[in-house]
């Protein structure tokens, strides 16, 4: 099984590495005495806040809204099958963020 996880924990530490700015990220470990462990990226601009997520099992959900509207403006539901996949979600979720 391909470790989702590990990839988005390698992930942010190579974005926080670079000191890429305009958009804050928060790594969140999720529980691991659950059945289905995931983790979570929460995301912060001036104007937009968001979350993308990943289960172990590869599944992803993602979401950004608008801080004065509150409205969705970018919703993302899917099983990833490679880290390819998976890198390339979590890349569309930032820009989506700016």
């Amino acid at each position: 099984m391909l470790n989702y996880l590990d990839f988005m924990v390698g992930w942010f530490a190579g974005w926080s590495h670079k000191g890429t700015s305009g958009t804050h990220l928060e790594y969140i470990e999720g529980r691991r005495d659950v059945d289905k462990i995931a983790s979570t990226l929460a995301a912060e601009t001036d104007i937009k806040v968001g979350v993308i997520t990943i289960w172990e099992t590869g599944e992803l959900e993602a979401e950004i809204a608008e801080l004065a509207t509150q409205e969705r403006t970018y919703v993302e539901s899917k099983i990833v099958t490679s880290l390819e996949e998976c890198g390339t979600s979590i890349a569309n979720f930032l820009r989506a963020m700016e």
